[in-house]
């Protein structure tokens, strides 16, 4: 059910946009020189993004500071909208310093499609935003348990893990090219740290804390289910890749 009227105005600009953006990513499949390529892939893929910003800011009440309000339906296709848009813009910066490499098809389906999708759910959660249903202060369990100072100790080790992913991810990324010997296995040691960290989340701090089940699906509210659930997913893209990745550039 409709729950706030869209502003007609930014609504068009935000369709106008879109268009723009699939041009932008269709044309870049034929362009020869490699800068415009570069250039037509991720202007149109980021006009994307700007088209479904431009869309949501249109609704009355939205304000940025306030996350989680607007109705459960809207909170959920916000963010798997916002999840496609990010994960194209983040693989367009990416593919910049290797286009001559990208395949015929990958930026006129791969990346139209992430348009199309990613601003179609932004678009269709405009009709579900409810202006009233407003986030309430968190006073969870979680919140109580994670704001406790004792808890600090427990939240270390995985701080660390990810830390030591993170740095891991990064020489990689910094030796990759120049050492293709040590890259793959700092990779693969970095996926696994990260791994390490996600389950140590789950299963060493989440146990800890009351009604926690290692198998719950839907439960602990609305905005715990759609962090994990992002979260979740962004893990296993990552760690997927990742893998792939690792075992092709091992010697």
């Amino acid at each position: 059910m409709p729950g706030a009227t869209i502003a007609a105005d930014e609504l068009r600009v935000g369709l106008l946009l879109t268009l723009l953006a699939l041009s932008g990513v269709v044309v870049s499949e034929v362009a020869k020189d490699a800068t415009l390529r570069r250039a037509l892939l991720v202007g149109g893929t980021h006009m994307g993004i700007l088209s479904g910003l431009v869309a949501t800011t249109s609704l009355p009440g939205f304000r940025y500071s306030e996350p989680f309000q607007g109705g459960e339906q809207f909170i959920l296709l916000q963010a798997h909208g916002w999840m496609i848009l990010g994960a194209a813009g983040c693989l367009s910066l990416i593919l910049m310093g290797s286009i001559e490499d990208v395949g015929v098809g990958v930026a006129g389906v791969g990346f139209a499609s992430a348009i199309i999708f990613g601003d179609g759910v932004l678009f269709a959660s405009l009709y579900y935003f409810q202006p009233g249903r407003r986030r309430r202060r968190l006073q969870s369990d979680g919140a109580k348990f994670l704001g406790d100072q004792t808890s600090i100790l427990r939240k270390l080790p995985a701080l660390l893990l990810a830390l030591v992913a993170f740095v891991l991810l990064c020489t990689c990324e910094s030796i990759r090219l120049s050492s293709r010997e040590f890259g793959p296995t700092l990779l693969l040691a970095g996926c696994f740290a990260m791994v390490l960290s996600a389950v140590y989340t789950h299963i060493m701090l989440g146990g800890q804390m009351p009604g926690w089940r290692v198998f719950q699906p839907f439960r602990g509210g609305t905005e715990f289910v759609v962090l994990q659930a992002e979260g979740w997913m962004l893990l296993a893209t990552v760690l997927n890749f990742g893998l792939v990745a690792g075992r092709e550039q091992t010697p």
